[in-house]
């Protein structure tokens, strides 16, 4: 788990192979322990293995020209799944001391990306961010740096809502001395203010969308009544609709806002998309691999392509669908709802919580791909603020 949130540890083979061995290790303690996830194993458990041993075995037998460690990340995101079932299982009684590392380490990182983001390469520090989209020498350099990059940037997308829940739920710390709930309080607080701030500096537009809606979502604190769940479909589905009306419509002024930045140049693609109805310039060439894989799937629904070579490779669900068809995509959108379906429908009520994250997966696992951080948060994080005995324990 600190391998996967920790920028420093991105690079070199070593770590890469540390966390393999710790990952098989945990594997094989697991297989042998009391009630593991595979003694009963749950539908969420079958699925993930299932999904897993399928990647790996299409990926011997259909070989392509990637190699197998270009999927290392989403292997180690299922492995997390694994892992947060097995706490699970467990009551979870593992995951306050988790949270709480996730906690005090996050704003060390976003700290040093900030600043980087800040001083490194002038007022545009969004190149930063841009450099460790792919791997390079130079991007090499910065995450030594303790720089983060794309894939905390999208970390940061669901992680602050699980944070504002965690904040507004604080009266649950029952901590005997009063410090420590401050402490938390406080910590809590500073992971909210610096993630936004984070995802803003990072000049990522679709990652600064996502969080303006989940920022909506989650301010719809719980929905309790079939009237207020109407309600909240009706105003979030209108907004949505006028949306990019209102995008057209105030575009200009954001891109005023946002001179001298990337997300500068985002926002002026985007208007000349809305305007135009085609897509331009960065839009444009993400729309094109979206369609290429859309295309691929459309010809081949039920199998797939088996290859990745031809892909547009800038969605998972939409490479998964055209690389092995309508069965496999079903199952991965599965897999990446099913967590929250299953606390959803143990609610008394809806909480937006819940909402929020199925949103924030689906959306960046649509129009991006997905990492082994979002892993930590999704599996990890996210049940352990959910429960009430976790809210009480995070430090004894």
């Amino acid at each position: 788990m600190i391998w996967a949130i920790s920028p420093i540890l991105a690079y070199g083979t070593i770590y890469r192979v540390l966390a393999i061995l710790c990952s098989l290790v945990w594997l094989f303690i697991e297989a042998f322990r009391p009630n593991n996830i595979f003694n009963n194993a749950s539908i969420f458990t079958i699925s993930v293995v299932f999904f897993l041993i399928f990647k790996i075995l299409m990926k011997i037998l259909v070989p392509d020209q990637f190699s197998f460690l270009a999927d290392f990340q989403l292997y180690i995101f299922f492995l997390f799944a694994l892992m947060g079932e097995s706490l699970r299982k467990r009551s979870q009684a593992g995951v306050g001391p988790i949270l709480l590392v996730v906690m005090v380490l996050m704003p060390i990182w976003m700290t040093t990306t900030l600043t980087a983001l800040s001083t490194m390469i002038g007022d545009n520090g969004a190149t930063v961010t841009r450099v460790l989209a792919k791997s390079s020498e130079e991007a090499e350099g910065l995450t030594e740096l303790g720089v983060g990059g794309y894939g905390m940037v999208y970390f940061l997308v669901m992680y602050i809502p699980c944070m504002i829940f965690l904040f507004r739920n604080r009266r649950l710390f029952n901590f005997e001395e009063s410090w420590k709930r401050k402490a938390v309080t406080y910590l809590t607080a500073l992971n909210i203010l610096l993630g936004i701030w984070t995802v803003y500096k990072a000049d990522y537009v679709f990652a600064i969308f996502m969080t303006l809606i989940s920022l909506m979502l989650t301010f719809f604190y719980n929905v309790k009544s079939l009237k207020r769940r109407i309600l909240f479909f009706t105003v979030s589905s209108s907004l949505f609709l006028v949306l990019p009306l209102l995008l057209i419509k105030y575009i200009s002024e954001l891109t005023a806002f946002f001179y001298g930045t990337s997300l500068h140049r985002k926002l002026v693609d985007i208007q000349l998309s809305l305007l135009s109805g085609q897509s331009e310039g960065t839009v444009g060439d993400r729309t094109e691999r979206y369609i290429r894989s859309w295309n691929y799937f459309i010809e081949n629904p039920i199998f797939g392509t088996f290859k990745r070579d031809n892909l547009g490779k800038h969605s998972l669900i939409l490479d998964i669908f055209a690389q092995y068809g309508f069965f496999i995509g079903i199952l991965l959108v599965f897999i990446l709802s099913y967590i929250f379906l299953r606390y959803m429908k143990r609610s008394i009520y809806v909480s937006n919580i819940h909402i929020t994250m199925c949103t924030m997966i689906l959306l960046i696992s649509l129009l991006n791909n997905i990492g082994a951080i979002q892993g930590v948060v999704m599996f990890l994080v996210y049940p352990a603020i959910l429960s009430q005995y976790m809210l009480k324990s995070i430090i004894k």
